[in-house]
Protein backbone atom coordinates (compact mmCIF):
# COMPACT_ATOMS: atom_id res chain seq x y z
CA UNK A 1 0.00 0.00 0.00
CA UNK A 2 1.57 3.22 -0.80
CA UNK A 3 1.76 6.28 1.34
CA UNK A 4 -0.89 8.26 0.07
CA UNK A 5 -3.50 5.55 0.12
CA UNK A 6 -2.59 4.98 3.76
CA UNK A 7 -2.81 9.18 4.93
CA UNK A 8 -6.30 8.84 3.18
CA UNK A 9 -7.10 6.15 4.82
CA UNK A 10 -5.85 7.79 8.47
CA UNK A 11 -7.75 11.16 7.52
CA UNK A 12 -10.70 9.09 6.75
CA UNK A 13 -10.58 7.30 9.86
CA UNK A 14 -10.20 10.90 11.90
CA UNK A 15 -12.57 12.61 10.08
CA UNK A 16 -15.30 9.49 11.00
CA UNK A 17 -14.21 9.79 14.68
CA UNK A 18 -14.91 14.06 14.62
CA UNK A 19 -18.22 13.50 13.44
CA UNK A 20 -19.07 10.81 15.71
CA UNK A 21 -17.50 12.62 18.83
CA UNK A 22 -17.91 16.15 19.59
CA UNK A 23 -15.02 16.32 22.43
CA UNK A 24 -12.67 15.10 20.13
CA UNK A 25 -13.65 17.42 17.23
CA UNK A 26 -13.33 20.05 19.76
CA UNK A 27 -9.94 19.01 20.25
CA UNK A 28 -8.82 18.62 16.91
CA UNK A 29 -9.79 22.05 15.86
CA UNK A 30 -8.27 23.53 18.42
CA UNK A 31 -4.78 21.71 17.50
CA UNK A 32 -4.92 22.57 14.15
CA UNK A 33 -5.31 26.45 15.10
CA UNK A 34 -2.37 26.02 16.57
CA UNK A 35 -3.54 26.96 20.41
CA UNK A 36 -3.38 23.24 21.54
CA UNK A 37 -3.31 23.64 25.37
CA UNK A 38 -0.45 22.50 27.04
CA UNK A 39 -0.03 18.39 27.85
CA UNK A 40 0.22 17.73 31.84
CA UNK A 41 3.52 16.84 33.35
CA UNK A 42 4.39 13.06 33.75
CA UNK A 43 2.99 11.95 37.13
CA UNK A 44 0.38 15.17 37.04
CA UNK A 45 -3.67 13.93 37.92
CA UNK A 46 -5.27 13.09 34.64
CA UNK A 47 -8.82 14.02 36.62
CA UNK A 48 -10.82 17.01 35.55
CA UNK A 49 -9.26 19.43 37.35
CA UNK A 50 -7.33 21.90 34.45
CA UNK A 51 -3.45 21.66 34.35
CA UNK A 52 -1.52 24.58 36.18
CA UNK A 53 1.28 25.57 33.80
CA UNK A 54 4.28 27.51 35.48
CA UNK A 55 5.33 30.70 33.11
CA UNK A 56 8.60 31.37 33.00
CA UNK A 57 9.29 34.88 33.66
CA UNK A 58 12.53 36.95 34.44
CA UNK A 59 15.97 36.06 33.40
CA UNK A 60 16.62 33.36 32.01
CA UNK A 61 20.54 33.12 33.12
CA UNK A 62 21.57 33.16 29.55
CA UNK A 63 24.70 35.59 28.69
CA UNK A 64 25.22 37.64 26.04
CA UNK A 65 26.83 36.41 22.77
CA UNK A 66 30.99 36.84 22.87
CA UNK A 67 32.28 40.09 21.29
CA UNK A 68 35.32 38.27 20.22
CA UNK A 69 36.57 35.20 19.50
CA UNK A 70 39.76 34.95 21.36
CA UNK A 71 41.40 31.80 19.68
CA UNK A 72 41.11 34.10 16.45
CA UNK A 73 43.09 36.88 18.28
CA UNK A 74 45.33 34.22 19.20
CA UNK A 75 46.70 33.86 15.72
CA UNK A 76 47.52 37.37 15.73
CA UNK A 77 49.61 37.03 19.07
CA UNK A 78 49.16 36.68 22.61
CA UNK A 79 50.22 40.36 22.77
CA UNK A 80 47.16 41.33 20.02
CA UNK A 81 44.90 39.02 22.87
CA UNK A 82 45.69 40.47 25.74
CA UNK A 83 45.08 44.00 24.31
CA UNK A 84 41.99 43.25 23.11
CA UNK A 85 40.48 41.69 26.52
CA UNK A 86 42.09 44.48 28.91
CA UNK A 87 39.80 47.12 26.75
CA UNK A 88 36.50 44.59 27.64
CA UNK A 89 34.51 45.42 30.57
CA UNK A 90 33.53 42.79 33.25
CA UNK A 91 30.29 41.37 31.76
CA UNK A 92 32.04 40.91 28.11
CA UNK A 93 34.85 39.28 29.41
CA UNK A 94 32.52 37.18 31.72
CA UNK A 95 30.56 36.53 28.53
CA UNK A 96 34.13 35.11 26.90
CA UNK A 97 34.52 32.63 29.51
CA UNK A 98 30.90 30.99 29.10
CA UNK A 99 30.47 31.38 25.55
CA UNK A 100 33.71 29.32 25.19
CA UNK A 101 33.13 27.21 28.42
CA UNK A 102 36.03 28.36 30.51
CA UNK A 103 34.75 28.39 33.43
CA UNK A 104 35.20 24.74 34.39
CA UNK A 105 35.04 25.02 38.71
CA UNK A 106 32.03 27.77 38.48
CA UNK A 107 33.82 30.13 40.22
CA UNK A 108 35.05 32.97 37.52
CA UNK A 109 31.05 34.34 37.29
CA UNK A 110 31.71 35.45 40.59
CA UNK A 111 34.78 37.28 40.61
CA UNK A 112 35.22 41.02 40.33
CA UNK A 113 38.50 41.64 39.33
CA UNK A 114 39.17 42.26 35.10
CA UNK A 115 42.70 41.28 35.86
CA UNK A 116 41.66 37.61 36.91
CA UNK A 117 39.13 36.88 34.23
CA UNK A 118 41.76 38.02 31.54
CA UNK A 119 44.62 35.65 33.01
CA UNK A 120 42.15 32.72 32.95
CA UNK A 121 41.17 33.39 29.23
CA UNK A 122 44.63 33.80 28.45
CA UNK A 123 45.51 30.43 30.03
CA UNK A 124 42.81 28.77 28.78
CA UNK A 125 43.54 29.93 25.56
CA UNK A 126 47.22 29.15 25.37
CA UNK A 127 46.37 25.66 27.35
CA UNK A 128 44.31 24.63 24.65
CA UNK A 129 46.08 25.30 22.05
CA UNK A 130 48.88 23.08 22.79
CA UNK A 131 46.80 20.61 23.72
CA UNK A 132 47.85 17.29 21.78
CA UNK A 133 51.23 18.51 20.93
CA UNK A 134 53.14 15.24 22.40
CA UNK A 135 51.34 13.69 19.63
CA UNK A 136 52.23 15.98 16.62
CA UNK A 137 54.98 15.94 14.61
CA UNK A 138 57.55 18.14 13.76
CA UNK A 139 56.10 19.69 10.63
CA UNK A 140 53.00 19.38 12.27
CA UNK A 141 53.91 21.99 14.86
CA UNK A 142 52.20 25.10 14.24
CA UNK A 143 53.75 28.61 14.40
CA UNK A 144 51.26 29.97 16.92
CA UNK A 145 52.41 27.33 19.56
CA UNK A 146 56.01 28.74 19.09
CA UNK A 147 54.95 32.35 19.06
CA UNK A 148 56.85 33.41 21.63
CA UNK A 149 60.28 32.18 20.97
CA UNK A 150 61.49 31.26 17.62
CA UNK A 151 62.86 27.72 17.52
CA UNK A 152 65.32 26.43 14.73
CA UNK A 153 64.43 23.19 13.33
CA UNK A 154 67.33 21.31 15.34
CA UNK A 155 65.50 22.71 18.36
CA UNK A 156 61.88 20.97 16.79
CA UNK A 157 63.66 17.92 16.08
CA UNK A 158 65.07 17.56 19.58
CA UNK A 159 62.18 17.76 21.14
CA UNK A 160 59.88 16.00 18.59
CA UNK A 161 62.43 13.39 16.78
CA UNK A 162 61.61 12.71 13.04
CA UNK A 163 60.26 9.12 12.45
CA UNK A 164 62.59 6.98 10.32
CA UNK A 165 61.32 5.18 7.39
CA UNK A 166 61.14 1.66 8.05
CA UNK A 167 62.75 -0.95 5.71
CA UNK A 168 60.56 -2.29 3.19
CA UNK A 169 60.37 -6.37 3.12
CA UNK A 170 60.36 -6.79 -0.58
CA UNK A 171 59.21 -10.19 -0.76
CA UNK A 172 56.13 -9.40 0.03
CA UNK A 173 53.58 -7.57 -2.17
CA UNK A 174 52.21 -4.20 -0.32
CA UNK A 175 48.55 -3.99 0.59
CA UNK A 176 48.24 -1.67 -2.27
CA UNK A 177 49.88 -4.04 -4.81
CA UNK A 178 47.39 -6.79 -3.29
CA UNK A 179 44.13 -4.43 -3.88
CA UNK A 180 44.73 -3.73 -7.51
CA UNK A 181 44.83 -7.67 -8.08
Amino acid sequence: MKVVDRLRDLFEVVAEEAEANPKFARRLETALRGTARPQPKRGASRGNSPTKVKEVRGRTHRRSPAKVDPFQLRERGTDVLREALERMDLESLKDVVAEFGMDTKNLAMKWRQPDRLVDLILSTVESRIRRGNAFRTAEALSPLQNSEEELSQNEIEEIHPSRKPEEKNNDRPSRVDREEK
